[in-house]
């Protein structure tokens, strides 16, 4: 009942609005202003500053900015309330319908956690503003392999590493996931 209670109360106000607005659209027709001066306001129109931001907002406005990247490769995509299967967000790809599970990321991360999730991570070098997003596992087993990541201290005593800015080791591994 509360539920039908609140539609009928959005369309009274839906409709209340609409009238308001065509009562002044036919006074400035009445008047002979072929161009009705309607009341509008301004949008604040002030760039943030990221630093300003707290986590969620951080999360969001990353989220945001990965999107209209992800846009320019046919990627569409869509946040997910909660972390389904560690992912942030997933993305279907227009021309083949696939999708991918992205976990969004501040740095370059590896995590004990996100291994066998078919996961790939998303993150922006914050110094140089290039996104890249790159299959976790496989950067995992290339770490691995090349830098002996199992003997990594963060590795072995908290389960995951970071690298913010990512080292010159980092950027030639991740160079084909620019974006």
């Amino acid at each position: 009942m509360g539920v039908f209670i609140f539609i009928i109360m959005k369309l009274v106000i839906k409709e209340s609005q609409l009238y308001r607005l065509n009562s002044i659209v036919q006074e400035q027709l009445d008047n002979n202003n072929i161009v009705p001066e309607l009341e509008y306001e301004i949008p604040d129109l002030t760039k943030v500053d990221y630093k300003d931001l707290n986590a969620k907002q951080k999360e969001s406005y990353n989220f945001q900015k990965i999107s209209g990247v992800l846009a320019d490769y046919g990627y569409f995509p869509i946040r997910l309330s909660d972390d389904w299967e560690s992912a942030d967000f997933i993305c279907i790809k227009c021309t083949t319908k696939k999708f991918l599970k992205v976990q969004l990321k501040g740095s370059f991360t590896l995590d004990k956690k996100y291994i066998g999730k078919d996961l790939y991570i998303a993150f922006q070098n914050k110094k140089t503003g290039q996104w890249y997003l790159y299959p976790h596992d496989y950067i995992v087993k290339k770490y691995t392999e090349d830098k002996g990541l199992e003997n990594k201290g963060s590795w072995v005593k908290i389960g995951y590493i970071f690298n913010n800015p990512p080292t010159n080791y980092d950027l030639s591994i991740l160079e084909p996931f620019k974006l």
